[in-house]
C-alpha cells in the first residue's frame, strides 16, 4: 500500500467516524436539568457523566445545598409569607372566672376583641351569681383600638331573659367589639366571656 493509498484509506476512516458519531435530527440533546450539571458550567458534557462514574456505589445523605436567591420580600427586607388557608372559625376567652362590679345605670365594660375579617360574632358570658333581672348589654363595634374611634354600632342592646348563661350573636359591623353591660341596680359576680367568631 503507497502512502498515496493510506492518506485516502485514513480519511474515508475519519469521515465515516465522523459521520457516525454526528448527531442527527432523532439524536438531538436533552432538556437542560442543573441538577445533572455537575461541574456548573452550564452543559452537561462527558466531566458530569466522569463525576457521576466515579461516584458510582457511593452511598450516603441525599440532600442537596440549594441557594435561592428571589425569595418575595417586603420594603424592609422582610420575608413575605402568604397564609394561604384560614381558619373558618375560632373561639376566643375574653376573660375567665374574672371579678367585676356591675353598677346602676352604668355600662361596664366586659371586654373586647378584634374581629376584624370575621363575618359573624356569638357571644357568651356566664355569671358565677345570679345578675338582677334588668340587666342589658350593649355590642359596640368600633373602627379602630382607639376607644374614641367612631362608633359603627351602638343599638345592638340585649335585654335577656334572667339567668346565669346567657348567648349573643351580632354580625360584625367593624374591627374591634366592646361587649358592655348595664344594670338596673349595682351588683357584684364573677364573670367569663367567650367569643366564637365565623367567616
Amino acid at each position: 500500500m503507497n502512502r498515496k493509498q493510506f492518506a485516502m484509506a485514513t480519511l474515508f476512516v475519519a469521515v465515516l467516524l465522523t459521520l457516525t458519531f454526528t448527531p442527527t435530527a432523532s439524536q438531538q440533546a436533552g432538556t437542560y436539568d442543573p441538577w445533572l450539571d455537575y461541574d456548573e458550567n452550564g452543559k452537561i458534557e462527558i466531566k458530569d457523566i466522569a463525576m457521576i462514574a466515579r461516584a458510582y456505589g457511593a452511598t450516603g445523605d441525599p440532600t442537596k445545598n440549594v441557594n435561592v436567591t428571589n425569595f418575595p420580600l417586603d420594603e424592609q427586607g422582610n420575608l413575605r409569607i402568604a397564609i394561604s388557608e384560614k381558619p373558618n372559625s375560632m373561639t376566643i376567652n375574653i376573660s375567665v372566672n374574672q371579678p367585676i362590679t356591675v353598677f346602676q345605670s352604668q355600662n361596664t365594660l366586659l371586654g373586647e376583641a378584634n374581629v376584624d375579617g370575621w363575618r359573624s360574632a356569638f357571644v357568651y358570658i356566664y355569671w358565677s351569681t345570679m345578675p338582677p333581672s334588668g340587666l342589658w348589654y350593649l355590642l359596640n363595634f368600633r373602627t379602630s383600638a382607639i376607644p374614641q374611634a367612631q362608633v359603627y354600632n351602638s343599638g345592638m342592646e340585649y335585654q335577656p331573659p334572667v339567668g346565669q348563661i346567657l348567648s349573643l350573636r351580632s354580625e360584625v359591623q367593624g374591627p374591634i367589639l366592646d361587649i358592655f353591660v348595664q344594670a338596673s341596680e349595682t351588683f357584684q359576680s364573677n364573670v367569663t366571656v367567650s367569643l366564637y367568631l365565623r367567616r
